[in-house]
């Protein structure tokens, strides 16, 4: 997961103690400095150039599952057993990774500041097993993926109208293939079934963070503090052509708004593949160095004299590029992505059952100092 791994690499972890996190935030540029005559009065103060931002932070867990046959294997074969537990325990890890990588990027629906929203169904009440969605990345859905379809109301009071299970995904016509699910026109869809689900309750991502909305992320008053919000060009739902014009019109438009350049830019591998190679003089490649002393090939955007880092990541909406900067970004962590063995044990004992449980997951948030520094370009055909 390219985004994620290099917001790990860019960011430090920032230890969240009790239920909540607080910090304090820039929601705009220093006002108080500016040229006076000799014996002048000094500028008024800053005091209004900070806030208080609050989050609470957010649980991702899963667990895999042994029955007591597979148990007895270590007594007979502890190598074939071996295999299975890191079998599991791998693809748990890859799964985890996976998700969190989601999470990370995120998915904000117009008007709705809760996270977790996969997309929106798009058909008139009933009972399918074809489902048309939109407002979401079809690259947010896989096979095999249990969902929950329902209101905002119906989510997060844990009564979800439908459950079903992700039997295919047609990128091209944004439709999904379910188990029989009977679903109202634009219902939310989110990661769950029938006890529990994500609404609500993922990771802020980038959608969240790099916004202009009213939204008051954080608890922030987007309305009393304006330039707490980041730099959008959009063209109000309506694609154009991509051109290298728009690119550099919204990197240095994040320049002007938060008063520095974004560092790296963000968008989905296809997306990338089809800029078109006669403006390949605005890219070039280069050998990046990272932590471990390991180098690996980037790619570069030019913008003016200053070389932006381009990162391709399968979750960023295909035509979106974001603009960012990780050193004004951080990971919240209360509890760090890994098994559980609070008692010192992995391997716990599933109740009423003879069989045992691993449960691996981790407890944090993705918090912004900075909101204006990033930018996002949307509404591009390439």
């Amino acid at each position: 997961v390219p985004l994620l791994d290099r917001i790990k690499e860019s960011t430090s972890e920032v230890q969240i103690a009790g239920k909540g996190l607080t910090w304090a935030v820039d929601v705009g540029r220093v006002p108080s400095f500016h040229a006076l005559a000799e014996g002048g009065t000094l500028p008024t103060a800053d005091v209004g150039s900070e806030a208080q931002a609050t989050s609470t932070p957010k649980e991702s867990w899963g667990r895999v599952q042994f029955t007591k046959r597979v148990m007895s294997m270590s007594k007979t074969n502890q190598a074939a057993f071996a295999n299975v537990v890191n079998r599991s325990m791998e693809k748990l890890a890859e799964r985890a990774k996976e998700n969190l990588g989601r999470q990370l990027v995120g998915n904000k629906i117009t008007g709705n500041n809760n996270s977790g929203i996969l997309a929106r169904v798009n058909v008139a009440d009933a009972t399918v097993t074809s489902l048309p969605v939109d407002s979401g990345s079809m690259y947010h859905f896989y096979e095999g993926q249990t969902i929950a379809i329902g209101t905002a109301g119906e989510l997060s009071g844990g009564t979800p109208d439908a459950t079903a299970t992700v039997e295919g995904v047609d990128h091209a016509s944004n439709t999904l293939t379910i188990s029989s699910a009977t679903v109202d026109n634009n219902d939310f869809i989110v990661e769950g079934g029938s006890n529990s689900n994500a609404y609500g309750y993922e990771l802020t991502g980038l959608d969240f963070i790099v916004n202009d909305e009213d939204d008051d992320l954080y608890g922030v008053n987007t309305g009393d503090f304006g330039s707490w919000s980041a730099h959008i060009n959009d063209n109000s739902g309506v694609d154009r052509n991509w051109s290298s014009t728009l690119m550099n019109k919204t990197g240095y438009g994040v320049k002007i708004k938060g008063g520095k350049f974004p560092e790296v830019i963000a968008c989905h591998t296809l997306t990338m593949l089809e800029i078109p190679e006669e403006l390949i003089n605005d890219v070039r490649y280069q050998a990046q160095e990272i932590k471990g002393g390991f180098k690996r090939g980037a790619l570069r955007w030019m913008l003016g004299d200053k070389e932006l880092e381009i990162i391709t990541d399968d979750f960023v909406a295909l035509g979106t590029f974001y603009f960012l900067s990780p050193s004004d970004l951080r990971r919240g962590m209360t509890e760090p992505l890994g098994f559980l063995d609070d008692d010192g044990r992995n391997m716990l004992r599933v109740a009423n059952q003879v069989s045992f449980e691993m449960i691996f997951g981790c407890i944090m948030e993705l918090v912004a100092f900075r909101r204006n520094t990033h930018g996002k370009l949307e509404d591009v055909s390439v």
